[in-house]
């Protein structure tokens, strides 16, 4: 990037306070000037600028994500349109201005993880939302690049015997591959019979999410609990607030979001803006998060209603 290019951190909304990974970061490039912004956690929503509310309003509920309003990117374009807003003297900006003001600037956009997970600092692709927004707005999208979302290969057909002794197999695996690994902070897996049974009954599945839900847009879970391998001081920090021992099982097939169970079997969803719960057992999570209901958020207190 040449050396002229200003860089700046977006002022207009709340800087996102110390707390939990993950988040993202997104930089976006408007003539020769670069913005800043990580995604929004806490019980603070960002300031969004009226016609991005507008926008999320009339969206369809299949490109509306849970989370919406929160990414990094949707900050960041709403800090540019309360600037050009202030700019022309305070009159609100019409669709065509907001445009005229962001078409073709670029926008890059990567995951900020724990220390040692390989997923730290490579290119995170918006969400639904985020991508319909910058479409509208004609906003160029650099590097962005999405999980892998197969399932597991098989070899044929099998026994039922022979594939439940696999799927034995395979949960105590990771439950040794689990509580074996430290973060750089000293965290470490718990493996509870919750967690086990979890991974014995659900483990190297994965499912398809509905597309345009109940409230918000359905997604698809990948059942495999090393994806969440690196984040133990993430989820020893979560389970602080709440009370309770997280154990990962999965995420979400759009990469977005984390699963993890507690000893009691409750899901919880641990994504780039907030905590949320999915539901009293992985059934119930599943049955949340394929057909776009809205899971409960967790606040800063750790309640949720």
């Amino acid at each position: 990037m040449p050396s002229h290019y200003r860089f700046m951190m977006s002022g207009m909304t709340r800087a996102t306070p110390g707390r939990r990974l993950p988040l993202t970061a997104g930089a976006l490039l408007v003539g020769d000037t670069v913005y800043r912004h990580t995604s929004v956690r806490g019980d603070t929503p960002p300031e969004l600028h009226a016609l991005i509310r507008r926008f999320l309003h009339e969206l369809p509920v299949g490109s509306r994500e849970r989370y919406a309003g929160n990414c990094a990117e949707m900050v960041l374009v709403s800090d540019r349109l309360h600037a050009a807003e202030r700019l022309a003297g305070g009159a609100p900006l019409t669709p065509a201005a907001a445009r005229a003001q962001l078409w073709g600037a670029r926008l890059s956009l990567v995951h900020i993880r724990e220390h040692g997970d390989p997923k730290h600092a490579t290119a995170a692709a918006p969400c639904r939302t985020c991508t319909a927004l910058l479409d509208w707005l004609g906003i160029e999208i650099d590097d962005t690049a999405g999980p892998e979302t197969d399932g597991p290969a098989t070899d044929g057909p099998a026994t039922a015997a022979a594939i439940g002794g696999e799927k034995a197999q395979r949960a105590r695996m990771w439950g040794l591959a689990l509580a074996s690994h430290a973060s750089p902070a000293g965290h470490q897996h718990p493996v509870a019979a919750a967690a086990m049974a979890a991974f014995t009954e659900f483990g190297g599945q994965t499912v398809r999410g509905a597309g345009a839900g109940a409230e918000v847009a359905g997604v698809g879970i990948v059942f495999d609990p090393l994806r969440g391998l690196h984040a133990a001081s993430t989820l020893a920090e979560l389970g602080a607030l709440l009370g309770a021992r997280l154990t990962p099982i999965g995420e979400q097939d759009d990469g977005a979001g984390l699963l993890a169970v507690d000893e009691q079997g409750r899901v919880f969803v641990v994504d780039h803006t907030a905590d949320w719960y999915a539901g009293a057992s992985v059934g119930e999570a599943i049955a949340t998060l394929l057909e776009g209901r809205r899971p409960a958020r967790v606040t800063d207190g750790g309640a949720w209603a």
